[in-house]
């Protein structure tokens, strides 16, 4: 982006573009105006804008045949687009064409010139730092980009842009449940020096101590029962040069933590049943979802390892502090969902928006992603509407706090039971996922009060998945 920044103005009304044109000025920037669609598209050659502003209704041209055709020229041009007609379907559709964002008229100019601001900070924000591409991350498929343009989220950017400049800060990241914390470490390794090297994911959450430390480390031949005969590397030394995030690190055990320790001191580490040290070069990204000072407190943390872990604390704010990003986020599943099950969609209803929006959304995003991906499955209209968005009754009446605690259990909740699954597995899961919840998932803990062996918890959380419930 300039230092001055060109911005672009395509509206049909004078009067527009004059007061946009006088208030953006005053900012400093270089402002250009369109009094139609095609004259927009010989300033956008012209000019070469770091942003335009665009009515949506404009004769010969309108603003969605604008968007497409100036998308087509730069695929990473912000584009605003105004309207008088706002609503659902309109935002859609424009952020579908490739707007950034939306603004209704009428509107404050003061409004519109932070707006701006933010528009243009995010586009450099995302140039630079690559999150909103998915394909920058080989090899993961379907992985989704990490989208927001919230002061929460844009606060997440600057910190990953910043540790772009080491690659070898640790990282952690704390959050609720499905709030994109490992699309986060995703993005510091891209970011990084390291991008070229591998990029290792382990859920600390789904093994038991014995296998999490044979995993991490590797082990030498014959080192225990049912090892290997060759032996085996663990994921530490697969991740060298590269990066390793940890999910889920307060549910490692508390010897296991002093040997995580000493490789984040030492950068050198034994296999089980080793006795050579190996030397390995990674960044450790961690992240919880649980209150690791608190842990600390209680003891089953060890507190020289909390702070060598949160050198830099990052943390991801849930989808109901950050409901600007909402109708973003939906409108890209739904895209996704669309174009995956071949159906098509005029958008969300405005009954649906209104949902979405007062959600609590105690699932975070991949709630939402389930959500619409449900609803596009099921939805025999032209447009998403509310009778199968599959949201908790009872939580969108009001009969749960909006901002519900972490961990509540929205799958116990009295409107949730009248279409449950009442199978004995269905009913096991969802006992045990209770009680994790209620000892803020203390394995040893909750294994005492279901009566069963910490291994047999163990177990059962890989069998039901209940790591990523």
């Amino acid at each position: 982006m300039r230092t001055n920044a060109v911005i672009l103005v395509v509206d049909d009304e004078e009067s527009i573009r004059y007061s946009l044109k006088r208030r953006l000025s005053r900012d400093g920037y270089e402002v250009h105006v369109a009094s139609s669609g095609e004259q927009g598209l010989e300033q956008l050659e012209r000019t070469v804008p770091d942003l335009v502003l665009t009515d949506m209704r404009m004769p010969r041209m309108d603003g969605l045949a604008f968007i497409a055709e100036a998308r087509s020229r730069d695929g990473a041009l912000p584009i605003l687009a105004m309207t008088g007609f706002g609503g659902v379907d309109t935002a859609v559709a424009a952020m579908r064409c490739g707007a950034s964002d939306f603004l209704e008229k009428p509107f404050d100019l003061d409004t519109v010139a932070q707006r701006v601001g933010e528009a243009l900070q995010d586009c450099t924000l995302r140039k630079e730092v690559l999150l909103f591409e998915p394909e920058v991350c080989p090899g993961h498929g379907e992985a989704d980009p990490l989208l927001g343009r919230s002061r929460a989220m844009r606060g997440i950017y600057r910190t990953i842009k910043q540790l772009s400049r080491s690659a070898s800060t640790t990282v952690l990241i704390e959050g609720e449940s499905g709030t994109g914390k490992e699309l986060i470490a995703r993005a510091i390794h891209l970011t990084s020096t390291r991008r070229e090297k591998p990029f290792v994911a382990v859920n600390c959450a789904a093994l038991t101590e014995t296998l999490l430390e044979a995993e991490l480390f590797g082990y030498e031949k014959g080192a225990f029962t049912g090892a290997a005969a060759t032996g085996k590397i663990g994921l530490f030394e697969a991740a060298d040069g590269g990066t390793i995030f940890l999910d889920e690190i307060g549910e490692m055990g508390f010897e296991l933590q002093a040997k995580l320790l000493r490789v984040l001191e030492d950068r050198r580490f034994l296999r089980v049943g080793g006795t050579e040290n190996i030397a390995v070069d990674v960044r450790v990204v961690a992240s919880t979802n649980r209150n690791l000072q608190r842990q600390v407190a209680e003891g089953s943390f060890r507190q020289d390892l909390f702070f060598r872990l949160k050198v830099v604390t990052i943390a991801t704010p849930p989808l109901r502090e950050r409901d600007d990003d909402i109708p973003l986020l939906a409108g890209y599943f739904l895209e996704r969902f669309t174009k995956q099950f071949g159906r098509q969609f005029r958008g969300f209803s405005p009954d649906a928006e209104k949902q979405l929006k007062t959600y609590p959304w105690p699932g975070n995003v991949r709630e939402l992603k389930n959500v619409v991906e449900s609803a596009v499955i099921l939805e025999t209209s032209d447009a998403i509407t509310p009778r199968h968005l599959c949201l908790d009754a009872a939580t969108l009446a009001g009969a749960t706090p909006h901002r519900s605690p972490v961990g509540a259990d929205a799958a116990a909740s009295p409107a949730a039971a009248s279409d449950e699954d009442l199978s004995i597995a269905a009913m096991e899961r969802r006992h045990i996922l209770r009680v994790l919840r209620e000892t803020m998932w203390q394995r040893s803990h909750a294994a005492n009060i279901l009566g069963i062996h910490r291994t047999t918890l163990a177990n059962k959380i890989r069998e039901y998945d209940l790591a990523n419930a």
